[in-house]
């Protein structure tokens, strides 16, 4: 029966005419057709564009995180030292940040031996600090030998250069004017407000003649 099938197929499925379906399995050797469509298939399949979900990408393992955590903090720590003086700003904002309190304290005191303050308003607090500050350089001044020493005394005159040296008005009305008001009081006690705002053009005449005096005799005022 199979010999008289393929011998009646019009020779389509002959060895000698098909010889390339020769390398296929029986059922495509004997049926060119189903190679056929195998391929067009396989054609299609091919021109189809399948969009596969992207891959995921791994993580990093723990100790590959904590290691680059601490590599990222050191680098910056780093880079805060490197830079404290050109710009502090960075420092001051991490000091801040780990501080437990941001704000002004509710009350601060100060002890010394014959008294103890106790502030516990804005105003208080500011004058409080504001009078530690000036006793400090107040105290380092008394506890100093203040005596009066004749220029003829030190043993050498002056260098002539400085009696060449003379500070003109407009210089003392603009360094007065460029102090800075919230800065603390000096030992003198007088607010820098007071100076820039108020007796700035004023006392700068008296000041010019003081400071020109004090170089041309190289003698600091008392």
């Amino acid at each position: 029966m199979e010999e008289y099938i393929l011998e009646n197929s019009s020779g389509i499925c002959s060895d000698e005419k098909n010889k390339k379906w020769t390398k296929h399995p029986m059922a495509y050797r004997r049926n060119p057709a189903l190679v056929e469509d195998k391929g067009n298939c396989a054609s299609q399949v091919r021109s189809i564009s399948i969009n596969l979900p992207a891959r995921k990408v791994q993580e990093p393992s723990r100790s590959s995180q904590t290691y680059l955590l601490k590599n990222s903090r050191k680098q910056y720590f780093d880079s805060l030292e490197k830079t404290l003086y050109s710009n502090p700003k960075c420092f001051w904002k991490l000091f801040k940040l780990n501080s437990k309190s941001r704000n002004i304290p509710q009350f601060v005191s100060w002890t010394t031996v014959n008294d103890h303050k106790i502030a516990n308003s804005t105003k208080s607090i500011a004058e409080l600090f504001n009078g530690y500050f000036a006793s400090v350089f107040t105290d380092h001044l008394h506890n100093r030998e203040m005596t009066d020493t004749d220029p003829a005394d030190l043993g050498e005159a002056p260098p002539q250069n400085l009696d060449e040296l003379n500070i003109s008005e407009l210089e003392v009305v603009a360094v007065l004017e460029g102090l800075n008001p919230e800065k603390a009081l000096g030992p003198d006690g007088i607010p820098d407000r007071i100076l820039k705002e108020e007796t700035a053009q004023h006392i700068a005449p008296t000041l010019t003649l003081l400071f020109n005096k004090s170089l041309h005799s190289a003698v600091l005022p008392d």
